[in-house]
């Protein structure tokens, strides 16, 4: 019977450890092998830097100018937020790719925005009916809701529809806006609408 316990405690740090090298070496090492096919030739089309890492658990990143500010693409498992706004995904999921910018001047519109499904709530009109139909888009802090449609320009409203329900959340507050898509995105596609979504949120109220 001892033996027996040793074997199965034996088999289980087998089996963790092989969990552990593909989370933490093998996945991230595929990852930056397809980011360098994917992300490279996006951040070269538009305008940005490609940034390698050099290994590990760790995966490239891309930086896109973008009218005032840069929008950041990377690869972490914990997602990172405004500190004045509340929590939405902020613990541990597993790799995440995230669309991040911070916003000059700290004169962002908080607001939310989620892809709708059959329990979404209303959410606040945009002014625009294709954003309205996809997505839910919600005042934070003590934005009011009048100020939605003056935010959800053409712009913004593109590139959502370029998006899709292809991501978890935006968080855009008053320093910083975050956007989520489950996994590594190797999507360019979907990068480049992500990127633009940030993009036009993070530029600073006029």
């Amino acid at each position: 019977m001892f033996i027996g316990s040793v074997v199965v405690f034996a088999l289980l740090l087998v089996l963790l450890g092989v969990y552990i090298w593909y989370v933490a070496v093998h996945k991230p090492a595929t990852g930056r092998a397809q980011q360098v096919q994917t992300w490279q030739p996006l951040a070269a089309r538009l305008g940005g830097r490609f940034v390698p890492t050099p290994g590990g658990a760790r995966f490239h990143s891309i930086a896109i100018p973008f009218g005032a500010t840069e929008v950041r693409c990377i690869v972490f498992d914990r997602a990172a937020r405004d500190p004045q706004l509340p929590q939405i995904n902020d613990e541990f999921g597993g790799w995440r790719t995230f669309v991040q910018a911070d916003v000059p001047g700290q004169r962002g519109v908080p607001l939310s925005i989620t892809p709708r499904h059959k329990y979404s709530k209303p959410g606040v009109p945009t002014g625009q009916p294709a954003v309205d139909a996809q997505h839910v888009v919600a005042p934070q802090l003590a934005t009011p809701p009048q100020a939605i449609p003056h935010r959800v320009g053409p712009d913004l409203a593109q590139a959502l529809a370029a998006l899709g329900p292809r991501y978890d959340y935006v968080q855009a507050g008053p320093q910083f806006v975050s956007l989520e898509i489950p996994g590594v995105c190797q999507d360019p596609a979907v990068l480049e609408a992500a990127i633009r979504v940030v993009g036009a949120l993070a530029q600073p109220a006029s």
